[in-house]
């Protein structure tokens, strides 16, 4: 039996897809915090070795989603509502920047970009599906980040999307949140085609700031560790 060598692009991309399959896991939910994780198991699930599996747990506690425990494993990370606030805090003030940015580089097709999504959000905001609003949201600002085009920016927002993506869940959980939330965005939608960078600013960190709050609250409702 004679079997072909991976080519250095096959065995990146297997190590790429581990790292993303596994990361979609935990933000989604279905890995949950504080859940031991088995290289062995995911590696029968996946029907590979734990070599790629080690490479991605690597990358996973790097960007603060899991933590290996000397003797003990490796577990899916759990956010205290401490952390949550200090993360939310400096999204705050970088993806203020980069809305900031965002106004002053916008091209008509950009702006043309930024509406359609709105549309989006307007219409899974009047269907009140929560998924769909979130996904929308998520859109929203990632299409904002692409057109700050900024390389520095876009590696911290990496870094943060997990909390990103933990407040808006939490946020978003009220039904009655959807339609403000989507207000706020129109609000900074309207100060990006305004080419107003201190309004697109100002906007888009009192968007985030107001979820802090919204997050306490939700955290004490929910009996949630500090």
């Amino acid at each position: 039996m004679e079997l072909r060598k991976f080519s250095t692009e096959e065995t990146q991309n297997l190590r790429a897809r581990t790292f993303t399959a596994l990361r979609g896991q935990i933000l989604d939910g279905s890995l949950k915090p504080g859940e031991r994780v088995s290289e062995r198991k995911i590696a029968e699930m996946l029907g590979i070795s734990t070599t790629p599996i080690k490479e991605a747990l690597r990358r996973l506690e790097a960007e603060g989603l899991v933590v290996t425990l000397p003797r003990r494993g490796t577990y899916i990370a759990a956010f205290s509502t401490e952390k949550v606030h200090e993360m939310a805090l400096i999204r705050a003030a970088i993806e203020g920047v980069a809305a900031r940015i965002a106004a002053q580089k916008a091209k008509d097709a950009d702006l043309s970009q930024l509406r359609s999504q709105i549309e989006v959000m307007r219409a899974a905001t009047a269907a009140g599906d929560f998924g769909d609003v979130v996904n929308a949201n998520e859109g929203f600002h990632e299409i904002i980040q692409g057109l700050a085009a900024n390389q520095y920016l876009s590696q911290i927002l990496g870094v943060l999307r997990v909390y990103d993506r933990s407040n808006r869940v939490r946020v978003l959980s009220r039904c009655d949140e959807f339609e403000r939330a989507f207000r706020e965005h129109l609000q900074i939608l309207t100060a990006i085609e305004g080419a107003d960078p201190d309004g697109a600013e100002a906007a888009m960190r009192a968007h985030i700031l107001r979820s802090v709050e919204l997050i306490r609250i939700h955290s004490e409702q929910h009996g949630e560790p500090t």
